[in-house]
């Protein structure tokens, strides 16, 4: 898999082969995300075409709303190996900013999505892109000039609950490891490290405190937390940093 920054200063020079892409900003790669993707993954057998995913570093809602930019699902490089697993061609992570996130959905599709060689779209059924997102499900048509009409994924439910990253960390905010994992479709894997006895990772505080059984090396733990850090006790560490911690239930 190729993965390619994109920004105002190098989209010009963007060469890609023909494609069919999703665009999003995937945060934990969920079972709806990978809907979405599963769909491209099937047009670009049908059609001998690159498959690509469309991403945004930071998230949209950093840049927009200043949401924490400790708040990510998913590791880097778990996401990047997920994509790689699952055959995606080419990661093109747009490098978001103030100036992007006012681009009009017109500006946005002429300045940017239009130079990605894009054959086919798969979008979610409430994609929105440009400022205040104006453009949806019914501009990208008018938008690419008639040359792209999407396809829309419908919402993906489990027990009549959406599938999304929002419901994912409410989840994690109600110490709920098991409904958080059967909507991701697999463990909830945090890198972290270990600081005075304690570990700690970026993100920990998304998850509520309390007690939670991990995984790991490939040995079951029965774990705290407590004041965003974990409380590991009779373990010992071989490596201090990028401890993968797989969290069971």
């Amino acid at each position: 898999m190729k993965v390619i920054h994109i920004n105002e200063s190098n989209i010009n020079d963007i060469n890609l082969s023909p494609n069919v892409s999703t665009i999003g900003q995937f945060d934990g790669l969920h079972l709806g995300h990978i809907k979405l993707i599963k769909k491209c993954l099937e047009i670009k057998n049908e059609k001998n075409l690159k498959a690509s995913l469309i991403t945004f570093n930071p998230r949209v809602d950093v840049v927009i709303h200043q949401d924490d930019v400790n708040n990510y699902l998913i590791d880097q490089d778990l996401f990047q190996n997920k994509l790689k697993e699952l055959g995606v061609d080419y990661l093109l992570i747009i490098d978001f900013n103030r100036n992007i996130s006012k681009f009009t959905h017109e500006e946005f599709f002429e300045k940017i999505l239009n130079k990605l060689n894009i054959q086919t779209l798969i979008v979610g059924f409430d994609f929105t892109y440009g400022h205040l997102g104006k453009g949806n499900i019914h501009t990208i048509f008018d938008d690419s000039f008639k040359s792209l009409n999407p396809v829309v994924i419908d919402a993906l439910t489990i027990d009549d609950i959406k599938v999304g990253t929002k419901e994912i960390k409410q989840f994690l905010s109600n110490g709920d490891i098991i409904n958080c994992n059967k909507f991701l479709g697999y463990n909830l894997i945090l890198k972290m490290e270990l600081i005075d006895k304690f570990l700690y990772a970026q993100n920990l505080h998304l998850i509520k405190d309390g007690n939670y059984l991990v995984k790991i090396n490939d040995s079951l733990i029965s774990v705290e937390i407590n004041n965003n850090k974990l409380i590991v006790e009779n373990y010992q560490f071989q490596d201090k940093k990028n401890i993968i911690v797989e969290f069971i239930k």
